[in-house]
């Protein structure tokens, strides 16, 4: 499962940089999903 989440922000700027400028924006909010759900997953990870 820890493995995932590299390649999920990997296929996250391969499609901001597909998508250009609008592409840099969703970018953005990707990461912060990403972060998102990597702090929730790290806190029932150390449970």
């Amino acid at each position: 499962r820890i493995n995932k989440l590299p390649k999920l922000v990997e296929d996250i700027i391969q499609i901001s940089i597909s998508t250009g400028p609008r592409g840099a924006v969703r970018l953005a909010q990707g990461i912060q999903a990403v972060v998102t759900v990597g702090g929730e997953w790290l806190a029932d990870a150390s449970k």
